[in-house]
Parts: structure tokens; sequence; C-alpha cells
């Protein structure tokens, strides 16, 4: 017991060291698209914090999911340096976002009870 909670702690401290600003891209508009993806990323990283909060993850998928939410984050802060993004920056990241909500969808081995879905748990394609 101890030492599953002592590997959900290292994949929370992996997760929480990951993505340290939180998607910070800096977009400039409410409504762009740069907003929206930064929202979805916020999002993702949220639910990929509530999976590893209930124990819906396992170590190696906490720590895939989790580079791949580092590697969504770089790209995102490196991307939005000009304060847009260009076409195809934008869907790489649409992409990336995508298929890292599909894999956290897809590994979770949450309840699919109330309780999970009152966790704000939600799945768009």
């Amino acid at each position: 017991m101890t030492n599953r909670i002592a590997m959900s702690l290292a994949a929370l401290a992996l997760a929480l060291a990951a993505a340290p600003a939180a998607a910070n891209w800096q977009s400039g508009r409410a409504y762009s698209s740069e907003a929206r993806l930064e929202q979805d990323f916020r999002q993702l990283s949220w639910q990929f914090e509530r999976a590893l909060r209930f124990g819906a993850l396992d170590r190696r998928e906490a720590d895939r999911i989790g580079r791949r939410l580092a590697e969504i984050d770089r790209l995102g802060s490196r991307y939005g340096r000009d304060g847009h993004f260009n076409r195809g920056e934008r869907q790489r990241l649409e992409r990336l976002i995508r298929e890292a909500r599909f894999e956290l969808h897809q590994s979770a081995r949450a309840p699919r009870d109330r309780r999970w879905q009152d966790a704000g748990w939600t799945y768009r394609r």
C-alpha cells in the first residue's frame, strides 16, 4: 500500500515538474485560436493531474503522458514567442493535444461513475 502511494506521489511530482508554467503561451486575444489551444492544453493538464490523483494511471503511463504534455508545452512556448501560431504550428499543436487526450483517455483506468464525471473528465476527439 505504501509503495503504491509512493509511486503515485512520484508520478505527481514528475507531472508537476514537467509543465511548471502550465502552458503560458502568451496568447494575445481572448477568442483566438492560440487562446483555444492554450485552454485545451490546460484542460488536458488538469485531467492528467486528476487521473494521477484518482490513481487511474500506472507509473509508466504517467511518465509517458507527462513527457508528451511537457513536449506540447515546450512547443507551444516556442511557437508562441512571436505572439501567434502559423497554420503548420497550430495544426501540429492541435494534433499533439488530440493524440495526448486520446492516450490519456485510453490509459485511464478510473471508474466511469458519477464521481469521476464530477471530477471533470471529458473526452473530445
